[in-house]
């Protein structure tokens, strides 16, 4: 537990509305720790603490060490209660992990990389992340603080499943159809535009010859206005 993020706690005396409350006006946020065959225990830990373990999502998947009255126990993070407005941590339930147990079911956040590189982010695309967590067992003491996917070489079109994703060593994925959407890129691709000439069908080709046949050119006309001014000059 050496590398582990250490967290002080105390122990709480009562549950309720009332002395939560009363915890949180102290700067402090109320707590459980609870595991299979141990007794759930009421506790407390800093605002301050409870703050940071919530907006670090890597630590909400690795085991963290609480310090309470001299004794470290192993415990995960399971699940944070906000207020409703300010987004702060109102309570957090913390799942102990037992000292023999070898694999742990947890949710592991994902982690996208690469995005400013992306060819997707350069055409304006749009990254459709499925899944922000994915439910695994994940070996005690090999539990990745995320799962990074990376997008650099992406394209816009491109759809990734679960079977495409490379796990961590010691991580198996606990979702049994793997031809899930995992990950879809969509936006618009760069492409050259083509315009189709149309070619005239046999109808109108013919009506148009037979139009033009039946018209007398310019110089029929002419010859043909001379012939007549020559007619009425002669009649005279």
């Amino acid at each position: 537990m050496s590398d582990a993020l250490v967290i002080q706690a105390h122990l709480r005396e009562k549950a309720g509305t009332g002395p939560s409350r009363s915890l949180r006006v102290a700067g402090n946020v109320p707590a459980v720790m609870y595991g299979k065959g141990e007794e759930t225990s009421l506790i407390s830990i800093a605002q301050k603490e409870a703050d940071m373990l919530y907006q670090k999502s890597q630590t909400r998947s690795a085991t963290i060490d609480i310090e309470l009255k001299g004794k470290h126990y192993v415990a995960l993070p399971k699940v944070f209660s906000l207020h409703p407005v300010t987004d702060s941590v109102e309570h957090v339930d913390f799942m102990l992990v037992a000292d023999a147990a070898k694999e742990l079911r947890i949710n592991i956040p994902i982690r996208i990389k690469g995005k400013e590189k992306s060819s997707v982010t350069k055409q304006g695309g749009v990254i459709n992340l499925v899944f922000r967590s994915l439910p695994c067992r994940v070996e005690k003491d090999k539990i990745p603080p995320y799962i990074e996917i990376d997008i650099t070489e992406m394209q816009v079109g491109t759809t990734l499943r679960l079977r495409d994703i490379t796990l961590p060593d010691g991580v198996k994925l606990l979702i049994k159809d793997l031809g899930q959407t995992f990950l879809r890129f969509t936006g618009k691709k760069a492409a050259v535009e083509e315009v189709e000439i149309k070619a005239p069908d046999a109808a109108t080709v013919t009506a148009d010859a037979a139009k033009a046949a039946a018209k007398p050119s310019d110089k029929d006309a002419g010859a043909a206005d001379k012939k007549d001014a020559a007619d009425k000059k002669g009649k005279k």
